[in-house]
């Protein structure tokens, strides 16, 4: 895989796609984000062959990340936001406001357990890395409580994304401004 590659949708509009999340081989979502700060949602049950847009009522000022665990039940986030869809990403709920976090990225082994990751908006101890937050979900995303007390100093790292194998084991990438990248 990843051989050939071709453009499956072309379109104008002021902004960026933000994330893209693909269940299986027919089943895809992609997150839109307008200069306005305004976000779309893109669905294609086809393989990319033709998509169809939604949009939602909720703003966000990054471009949010998306996750589904099947066809109808998936999670997305933005800052200070958890959103959750029972119908393919047609309409949305927010499941989630807190209002001193960033969230980047998110990720679910199961309809139950979910981890999200971002930052604080004010670092706890002051210094770089030390406003990482790892969010825990083990009731599809009703609730959230932070992972060991929540705060994770790595150093110099700011946590960017996370991913799950089962509702043990997982990893989080960081990056930092001076060009080194941890796992």
């Amino acid at each position: 895989g990843g051989e050939n590659w071709e453009v499956s949708l072309d379109f104008h509009f002021p902004g960026e796609i933000g994330d893209i999340y693909f269940l299986d081989s027919e089943n895809g979502w992609a997150t839109c984000h307008t200069v306005l700060g305004d976000w779309f949602l893109l669905v294609t049950n086809d393989g990319g062959d033709s998509w169809n847009s939604y949009n939602t009522p909720y703003s966000l000022s990054t471009n949010p990340s998306i996750y589904f665990i099947n066809e109808t039940t998936g999670w997305t986030i933005g800052d200070n936001m958890i959103l959750k869809s029972t119908n393919g990403g047609i309409e949305w709920t927010a499941m989630n406001s807190v209002t001193n976090l960033n969230f980047f990225d998110l990720c679910f082994s199961d309809e139950s357990n979910g981890w999200a990751v971002g930052k604080l908006d004010t670092p706890v101890l002051g210094w770089p890395g030390s406003d990482n937050i790892i969010v825990h979900t083990d009731d599809g995303g009703n609730s959230w409580s932070s992972e060991n007390g929540g705060y994770h100093d790595v150093g110099i790292y700011t946590l960017q994304s996370i991913a799950f194998i089962d509702s043990l084991q997982g990893w989080v990438l960081g990056h930092n401004n001076e060009n080194r990248n941890g796992i």
